[in-house]
């Protein structure tokens, strides 16, 4: 009995994730009151679940606010982007289907074309943000990038996403477990999925810079760096031995 309830045990490991993802979804609430804060505080959330998914966590509330705070200026003009083309995209699904008598297959078939891309980006966009320092155009351009090269992937994460929304809103019950962890569950799944693309496109662009570091010109660099550019953890974090907190002094 000792054993189960000791520190290496899978039962602490799941019950002290649980207990994070709780954090995370309470911190990523209050940080989203604003409504203008949804971009930084989504970024953070992906800040700290991406180092979740490889047990690289260390200050749960202070990694937040560190993201927040890093990240606030770029996830916040991304969000209102997304939030603008949403509000077009629905405005179009209104006129469309709704108002419209007769409308085009044409411009029905744009609209729904539009619809997976703008899924594609914000599927990705504030992962890409969390994790490495790039524009916001470069950051947008990568997201579709990804998204069409592991488009399997990003169906499953999708659907992923659709499954845990059900159930989420399937009674009053699961409503409330969704308010608690709904929003932690979803950024920490996504994570395990995302983090794998990225891992992969690290070591395919390490491989690259091996191959053709000294022959590629400074052009082709920059389209090799498109996806990654300087990733965020080595710029932010030394050693454990350099400083406890896991943070760089800024």
């Amino acid at each position: 009995m000792g054993k189960f309830f000791s520190i290496d045990s899978p039962f602490y490991r799941f019950a002290t994730k649980l207990t994070d993802i709780l954090i995370l979804n309470l911190l990523w609430i209050l940080c989203s009151i604003p409504i203008v804060t949804i971009g930084a505080s989504t970024t953070a959330i992906y800040y700290v679940s991406l180092k979740m998914v490889k047990n690289e966590e260390e200050y749960i509330v202070k990694s937040f606010f560190h993201s927040f705070k890093q990240n606030f200026k770029q996830s916040t003009i991304m969000w209102l982007i997304f939030l603008a083309f949403g509000v077009i995209l629905g405005t179009d699904y209104y006129y469309l289907f709704n108002l419209s008598d007769n409308p085009s297959l044409f411009l029905k078939g744009i609209t729904v074309l539009a619809s997976i891309l703008y899924a594609f980006c914000i599927l990705y966009a504030f992962p890409l943000i969390a994790r490495y320092e790039n524009t916001i155009g470069r950051t947008i351009m990568n997201s579709v990038a990804i998204s069409i090269r592991y488009i399997f992937r990003t169906i499953i994460i999708i659907l992923m996403i659709a499954v845990l929304t059900f159930l989420g809103f399937y009674s009053t019950t699961t409503l409330f477990f969704a308010l608690m962890f709904g929003v932690g569950v979803v950024a920490f799944v996504v994570s395990a999925y995302v983090m794998k693309i990225f891992e992969n496109l690290e070591v395919q662009k390490q491989k690259w810079d091996e191959e053709h570091g000294e022959q590629i010109s400074d052009e082709n660099a920059e389209d090799i760096d498109d996806i990654l550019n300087d990733n965020q953890d080595e710029e932010n974090y030394n050693d454990h031995e350099e400083n406890e907190n896991g943070y760089k002094e800024n």
